[in-house]
């Protein structure tokens, strides 16, 4: 069953899409500015624990959007997810917008850590201990929410 999009997930899908794009370009655009050799593993304390080459922060816009390409396929088959929800006739149009949402604001969340990283590793910032657990709390917090929803829904 194919949901017609929302102005919130068609937002969303545009504002990724974008990020992707712009910061694909501005890695590109900049790449002659970047160190040769960078940070790229840091301990919970903030202190680098491996250096490498700028090359290897490629992988990171390519994650980025392998990422974001297979969510984006994953979105478009709901009835393969697993709802955790009995679906029914009456239901089925909202539990799968409801999830679709949810993936979207993931998805979201996913390109803006990958993409976060590229100017915290270029610009040779220390990322602080907590710096995980909050990503890991944001993550929780959306997905609660979502699921709150979703078993709620009649």
């Amino acid at each position: 069953m194919k949901t017609e999009p929302t102005k919130y997930t068609l937002s969303v899908e545009i504002v990724c899409f974008l990020l992707l794009i712009i910061s694909s370009i501005l890695l590109c655009v900049y790449w002659n500015h970047i160190p040769d050799k960078l940070a790229m593993h840091y301990d919970f304390s903030g202190s680098v624990t491996r250096y490498g080459s700028k090359t290897e922060i490629l992988i990171i816009p390519a994650a980025a959007w392998i990422c974001y390409v297979l969510m984006s396929v994953i979105a478009h088959y709901p009835q393969i997810w697993n709802t955790g929800v009995d679906i029914t006739e009456a239901n089925r149009e909202r539990v799968y917008r409801t999830l679709k949402s949810m993936l979207v604001t993931l998805k979201l969340v996913v390109c803006t850590l990958f993409l976060s990283y590229i100017p915290i590793i270029v610009l040779q910032l220390a990322l602080p201990g907590w710096w995980i657990f909050i990503v890991v709390g944001i993550v929780f917090l959306i997905l609660g929410g979502f699921l709150f929803h979703l078993y709620h829904i009649k």
